[in-house]
């Protein structure tokens, strides 16, 4: 799994405040009208900040200087907070909770199995008919698009949805090419254009919003003393979250695929790899880099070669 290196990856303070500044605003607004929907509505709010009125521009600042810090300080909490979930969003379990992760990977790669069985079904339907069904030709193309979200290898699925959505994302480049996401991504990342840095960079950004969000919502649960009404509003936060991250975590696949699929040349030519000739020769040279870029060693002797734009 890559969260940790995008987690690591440095990104620009005012994007960040950007990202998670939102999320914050509607927390405090939402805790602001709960303390007040609880005090005496909105009137006894609207007393209390008049009341600063009466007091010295020191105390006023001092107030005002507070409430920052105290809002700054809950964004960076919830950022750190977020940075630990997204981990176990994506299947990423503490030792001691793997019986219950054994049990929902199960789970999982009995799905998984079921759509691979289905599929092919569809398939000997479709191929096997002068004249199939169009439900059968939409079911097959449906059943494709499911069993995308798996990865290829039942032992490596994993104990949640978004997880086996990212990790089939990430064993796609190695089916194809050989290549170990978790070894070659960062090396694959110095050779990609800003914009698709960019683009990435964004992407996982949203994955991060959205499960902000769901913190965000989890933390307005204690406010409900006030009044009930949070609880909608906190109901709201985690739908949003639960609903959105899936197509931003498959997004984010789609983009790291595509950066393997494009780019994976421009690697190969900057640490003076061979480059494959066709497809077949594809898997054999992903695999040598592979093990080259892990272990400094290969199991076949390897010459590399000048591609003239390669870094000598």
């Amino acid at each position: 799994m890559l969260e940790k290196f995008w987690d690591g990856l440095a990104t620009k303070l005012a994007d960040r405040w950007a990202a998670i500044s939102g999320p914050a605003l509607a927390f405090w607004l939402v805790v602001g009208g709960a303390w007040a929907t609880g005090h005496g509505g909105l009137a006894r709010l609207s007393a209390r900040i008049d009341s600063l009125d009466n007091h010295s521009v020191l105390l006023q600042a001092v107030i005002l200087v507070v409430g920052l810090l105290a809002a700054a300080g809950s964004m960076l909490l919830v950022e750190r907070v977020t940075k630990l979930v997204v981990p176990l969003l994506m299947g990423s379990w503490p030792r001691w909770t793997g019986w219950f992760r054994r049990l929902l990977a199960r789970r999982f790669r009995n799905r998984a199995a079921a759509l691979d069985s289905e599929w092919q079904l569809a398939v000997d339907r479709v191929y096997g008919s002068s004249s199939p069904a169009d439900q059968d030709e939409r079911r097959m193309v449906e059943l494709d698009r499911l069993r995308r979200r798996y990865p290829a290898k039942l032992q490596q699925v994993m104990p949640t949805r978004v997880g086996n959505m990212l990790r089939a994302s990430e064993s796609r480049p190695y089916e194809k090419y050989g290549l170990e996401a978790s070894v070659v991504w960062p090396r694959l990342w110095t050779v990609l254009p800003e914009s698709t840095k960019k683009e990435l960079s964004t992407s996982w950004g949203q994955i991060g919003t959205s499960v902000s969000v769901m913190v965000w919502s989890v933390l307005l649960v204690p406010f409900s003393l006030w009044t009930p009404l949070v609880l909608i509003a906190a109901g709201v936060g985690l739908l949003f979250g639960y609903l959105s991250l899936p197509d931003r975590v498959e997004s984010f696949g789609d983009l790291l695929e595509s950066a393997f699929d494009v780019h994976r040349g421009d690697l190969y030519v900057k640490l003076r790899w061979p480059l494959p000739k066709q497809i077949e020769d594809e898997t054999k040279l992903g695999l040598a880099l592979t093990e080259f870029l892990f272990r400094g060693t290969t199991a076949e002797p390897i010459t590399f070669v000048d591609h003239g734009g390669g870094d000598s």
